[in-house]
């Protein structure tokens, strides 16, 4: 079956189709897939927004003002804009052209009958802990990918690591609060590579340290390993049903026009290790000499197939 959401649609006229769809009337279960961007975090939404009666709402944090990307907030911290707008997300009535793009026409004309809200987040990931708090039964899915492909691909799209560590440190009760022990390593960080890795470690950090019972915390190479036995438990940890369209997707084999990101065919185990030798040993150490100050249960040694072990 072939998604309608074609490339000849402006996209002024496909935002208006988004918000003209039905939202979903009796959804009673919320799941959120959060991560940094360009970490995986499109693939496993996409992958699980294939399982029967999931509505999938892909960035309703883009329609957030900027202020909100990457902004820390304690778990009692009043912000009625933002708890509007997370709970207006997981009613399916946030949405832009791009939601289009991802499920295609005919399923968004489908999402009033959807047993399952799926949301994807990737400028909320340090907002977890309040989220958790004014949404309990909200499950919130993380993910967290190895530094280097990871930075690799920011800096592709010109990305400045500089900017975005000041963002953190310009935020008071986050170096006061959690990432105070690290707040000498973030100040330090001098080169592009030492600066990127202070970045990186603390949201990785963060993550950690917002992980919950009923939540699922898992490195993106790990699903990459075995995908489709990998991505099958995540579903079935989520309560959703594995259809064989997600089964296509996961091993690469979707067809028919079905958006960018469902239409984006990959061998996972090849995204592992693409990144070796593509960037040098000299920025390599600096990157792990940064990293390794935040004793992160993630990557030993920078070991992409080294997985952490949820103990919880």
């Amino acid at each position: 079956m072939k998604y309608f959401y074609s490339d000849n649609i402006r996209p002024i006229a496909r935002n208006t189709l988004a918000c003209l769809m039905p939202a979903p009337r009796f959804a009673r279960r919320h799941l959120a897939v959060s991560g940094l961007p360009r970490s995986g975090t499109s693939w496993l939404a996409s992958a699980l927004s294939f399982a029967p009666r999931v509505s999938y709402y892909f960035e309703p944090d883009r329609k957030l003002d900027h202020s909100y990307w990457y902004k820390y907030l304690p778990q009692h911290a009043a912000d009625p804009v933002l708890e509007q707008h997370v709970q207006a997300a997981l009613a399916g009535k946030v949405r832009h052209d791009d939601v289009i793009v991802e499920q295609g026409f005919q399923k968004m004309a489908t999402h009033v009958f959807s047993g399952t809200v799926l949301v994807k987040w990737v400028k909320l990931v340090l907002a977890a802990d309040w989220i958790a708090v004014k949404v309990p039964h909200l499950k919130i899915i993380q993910t967290v990918r190895h530094p280097v492909p990871l930075v690799l691909s920011w800096r592709a799209r010109d990305w400045d690591p500089g900017y975005s560590l000041q963002r953190l440190l310009a935020q008071e009760s986050l170096m006061q609060g959690p990432l105070r022990p690290f707040a000498d390593t973030m100040q330090d960080a001098g080169s592009f590579w030492e600066q990127a890795g202070a970045f990186w470690a603390s949201i990785a950090y963060l993550q950690w340290q917002s992980h919950r019972p009923g939540w699922v915390l898992k490195e993106h190479e790990w699903y990459c390993m075995h995908a489709e036995e990998r991505i099958s438990w995540l579903a079935s940890e989520m309560d959703l049903a594995v259809s064989d369209r997600m089964l296509e997707f996961i091993n690469g084999r979707s067809s028919g026009s079905s958006g960018p990101g469902h239409g984006a065919a990959r061998d996972p185990k090849k995204e592992i290790h693409k990144w070796e030798n593509k960037i040098s040993s000299a920025e390599l150490a600096e990157l792990e000499q940064v990293v390794s100050r935040f004793s992160l249960p993630f990557y030993p040694g920078l070991d992409p197939e080294a997985f952490w072990k949820d103990e919880g």
